[in-house]
């Protein structure tokens, strides 16, 4: 493997490389190695940053935080955040792995057709000195200016994600729920029925229910109201709207009902969860 690991703790550091971009297909805004000891990281920006985020775990393991649950992408995994999204991780020695941030015209659709959708996602790859290679010269071309620089990342980049693709570990599910999965994450505030949800994969219900459960370790009806849970609880310590405004935002129009479902799944009401965890300025 070639290169150095270093540990970039500069938040400054990324945040200057933080931008999206419409003029170039894909263009790599910064890219580099990870390893270090404990680490705990969150998306200090309150709308999250501004492009697309990969990261290929070469070493250990990553607990991911994804709708309230922590998953493990351990070596090999291969982890894509969408732009505007507040992600959350942690890792403990020994831990390693490669990242790029990057944005484009070309992206969103670049990568549904190398297989990574919906965003975000985690996915498990066959580890590949081959793919960390490609990374390394990602980063190092990067790291140096020279004529073409842009293109030669985009060209890189580009080379290295469908690398990754076709080294996606496989899966023998017949069936998917990966685009209902997608309409709840974008219409958690509608009635979400499952005749409507099994439809879109053309599953009975009862199959829908199932897999569904095979998937996520839930049922879909648990696994929306932990998810509009969630979203609440980022809204009540991340602003100062009215509670009734988001009981209305994750779709519970009776903030009475919101109120006392909210204290059911977390211990304490709205209120008191503000008071004990605001920290919007």
């Amino acid at each position: 493997m070639s290169g150095d690991y270093k540990v970039f703790s500069s938040k400054s550091y990324l945040n200057l490389n933080d931008k999206v971009s419409y003029e170039h297909p894909i263009l790599v805004n910064v890219c580099g190695r990870y390893s270090g000891e404990n680490i705990s990281f969150k998306t200090h920006s309150l709308s999250g940053r501004k492009d697309y985020y990969l990261i290929y775990v070469t070493e250990g393991a990553l607990k991911i935080v994804l709708n309230g649950e922590i998953i493990p992408a351990e070596k090999g995994s291969v982890i894509i955040f969408p732009p505007k999204y507040k992600y959350e991780y942690y890792g403990e020695p020994p831990l390693k792995y490669l990242y790029a941030h990057f944005t484009g015209s070309y992206v969103e659709k670049f990568l549904k057709d190398c297989n990574f959708a919906p965003l975000p996602c985690i996915k498990k790859c066959n580890f590949s000195f081959k793919i960390t290679n490609d990374f390394n010269k990602l980063i190092e071309t990067f790291n140096i200016n020279s004529n073409l620089k842009t293109q030669k990342c985009a060209y890189l980049l580009e080379h290295l994600l469908i690398s990754i693709s076709d080294n996606l570990v496989k899966t023998e599910e017949r069936f998917s729920i990966d685009n209902s999965l997608a309409y709840i994450h974008s219409n958690y505030t509608k009635k979400l029925e499952i005749p409507t949800l099994a439809k879109m994969e053309n599953l009975s219900n009862s199959r829908y229910i199932t897999l569904f459960r095979e998937k996520t370790g839930k049922s879909p009806n648990k696994y929306i109201i932990d998810l509009r849970i969630f979203l609440a609880q980022d809204l009540l310590a991340n602003s100062d709207k009215p509670i009734k405004e988001i009981s209305e935002k994750v779709g519970y129009l009776d903030p009475y009902f919101f109120s006392a479902l909210f204290k059911k799944h977390v211990g304490v009401s709205p209120k008191t969860y503000r008071k004990n965890n605001f920290i919007y300025r």
